[in-house]
């Protein structure tokens, strides 16, 4: 799941953008899994795995432009809960790109609310599952993540509206589904306001 693949090399497959984060998340659950079994060795080398691979994403997209970082929930996910299992040494490098990723998501949604737009209730599902996820910890460690309090904002006004979406003219088994997509109008109120 990442360009290099042991024992054979460089992979020709073009990278995936969100199942290297998912990996990650599925070795860490592992991990736990195996801890709590008493399996300790075992554990740590699902937790080592996980840690590389999220490593080796920070690495890659390190320098690459803001505009270019995927909105990689998986990763972040991974991110939140690997930390309590890591030592604070190899916190930096996640955190760093935890806080790409989670500019990246504030950025694109600020974006599109702020426009005429159809919003995809599960991209902004999984976004919240991010941001849900890594905000708490960028409210304790701010000087990763400068945004917190407007983030925090943003998301909430996100989950409003995803629960607004819901269905609420359905028959009753339908109640409270989501549409695919919510239709956003923009416009100024009395007070001249959007």
């Amino acid at each position: 799941w990442f360009p290099h693949k042991e024992p054979f090399g460089a992979s020709d497959q073009p990278p995936s953008l969100y199942y290297p984060g998912e990996a990650a998340l599925g070795l860490i659950y592992l991990y736990e899994s195996f801890k709590m079994q008493g399996r300790d060795e075992l554990a740590a080398v699902y937790l080592e795995g996980a840690a590389k691979g999220l490593e080796a994403l920070a690495n890659e997209r390190e320098d690459w432009p803001q505009e270019d970082i995927p909105g990689d929930h998986w990763a972040l996910k991974a991110t939140a809960r690997i930390l309590g299992h890591l030592p604070e040494a190899r916190h930096d490098k996640l955190l760093k790109h935890a806080a790409k990723v989670i500019r990246m998501m504030h950025d694109r949604d600020l974006e599109r609310i702020g426009m005429n737009d159809k919003l995809g209730l599960s991209s902004m599902g999984t976004v919240l599952e991010a941001q849900f996820a890594m905000l708490p910890i960028f409210h304790e460690k701010r000087s990763y993540y400068d945004n917190v309090d407007q983030a925090w904002c943003l998301a909430q006004k996100e989950a409003f509206l995803l629960c607004e979406a819901q269905d609420q003219d359905k028959p009753a088994d339908m109640l409270g589904g989501l549409p695919h997509n919510l239709n956003l109008e923009n416009g100024k109120g009395a007070d001249g306001q959007t």
